[in-house]
């Protein structure tokens, strides 16, 4: 229980229910996503270095079986972090070489969003060091982006790509609905009283 309230602190409230069991498949490539992610905890397959990344477009589900994977390695009592990339750049030095410090030990790490962060070379060696240190270290790590899979291999660069998929599926989610189209109703009934 105590690391559910550990997910509870170092997520943002709108994710606290996305789990795999509230994702619902809407077409072959959310279901295949969805059934990839469960064999993923089922097998705890981060403890051998496994990884998954998530690419598509906005709102296809990427994020929410992101959550919804780590929220059951928290339940597992798997020691887990998650953070989005954009944060990865944010604060002073310190405060990014001590988030980085602490995500290198974690069982299971997700870092949702990673889309153009690489642009600075501090960035790009940072994220580097973290993932070839992840990589060495046998960790699992989840990335969500929005890149197709040329954007994504060009964004993170040679050497962090080639370590990703050596050890990471890569699930698109191309052609899929944005989950935030559907739901846009259910937000704006209150225009309809």
């Amino acid at each position: 229980m105590k690391k559910i309230e550990t997910l509870r602190r170092i997520f943002p409230r709108g994710l606290w229910t996305r789990t795999l069991d509230s994702f619902l498949p809407h077409d072959k490539s959310t279901e295949k996503a969805l059934e990839l992610s469960g064999k993923y905890v089922e097998q705890r397959a981060w403890r051998t270095g496994a990884s998954l990344v998530f690419l598509g477009g906005y709102g296809t589900g990427k994020t929410h079986l992101a959550a919804g994977i780590l929220i059951e390695a928290a339940r597992m009592g798997e020691n887990v972090a998650f953070s989005t990339a954009s944060s990865l750049r944010m604060g002073s030095f310190s405060q990014i070489d001590g988030a980085f410090m602490e995500m290198k030990g974690k069982d299971l790490l997700v870092i949702d969003d990673f889309s153009n962060e690489t642009e600075n070379r501090m960035t790009n060696h940072r994220i580097f060091e973290l993932l070839n240190h992840r990589y060495e270290d046998e960790r699992g790590t989840i990335i969500t982006s929005n890149l197709g899979i040329e954007d994504f291999s060009e964004t993170v660069g040679a050497r962090i790509f080639d370590r990703l998929t050596e050890r990471a599926l890569i699930v698109e989610l191309e052609g899929t609905q944005s989950y935030r189209e559907k739901k846009r109703a259910s937000y704006m009934g209150w225009t309809r009283v």
